[in-house]
């Protein structure tokens, strides 16, 4: 996703950003069998596993955005997501449509709870978690790359790939 210098609000752009990050694991989804999709070997979470976690956080962070407290150990772990592509995918439709719909102040402090002691909430803004579960969804995107290295699954060039690194490539290529 190319950004336009500023024009557009912060908001938006970090909301297209995690817009952008979610239609790609849908892209995914749907190019992958269910075995694929929901095989785990080696102690190695399935690519399932990954993309559930992932809704998980960011789940957590719209929810954090209505009730001022975000809490990613407070998680659903809906099993259906790892093993049903369908569920998933519908699910990350879901929040796609949450994030285009639900407004968000960026500057708007937040609590989020400690994942170490729940009783402990450290002070965020809405937009340092937005940029957050942006990178943990790109973070475990890696992960699911590296799970599917051997396979020979075609990637989109960005999936799992820290936009700071996509800029220097095309730095680089210049």
């Amino acid at each position: 996703m190319a950004f336009d210098g500023g024009k557009t609000s912060v908001e938006t752009r970090l909301k297209l950003a995690l817009i952008d990050q979610l239609e790609m694991g849908i892209d995914l989804i749907e190019h992958l069998d269910d075995q694929t999709y929901s095989h785990s070997d080696r102690g190695r979470g399935s690519v399932g596993a990954h993309v559930r976690h992932n809704i998980n956080f960011v789940d957590a962070v719209i929810d954090g955005s209505i009730c001022g407290l975000i809490d990613h150990s407070n998680r659903s772990r809906d099993q259906r997501i790892e093993t049903d592509r369908s569920t998933a995918s519908a699910k990350m439709r879901s929040l796609i449509d949450v994030l285009k719909e639900v407004p968000m102040n960026v500057a708007e402090v937040v609590n989020v709870a400690s994942e170490l002691d729940a009783s402990l909430h450290h002070v965020s803004t809405l937009g340092r978690e937005l940029e957050f579960a942006i990178s943990h969804t790109i973070h475990h995107y890696a992960l699911i790359r590296e799970r599917l290295n051997d396979t020979g699954f075609k990637f989109d060039r960005r999936f799992g790939i820290a936009p700071s690194t996509l800029e220097y490539w095309r730095t680089a290529e210049q």
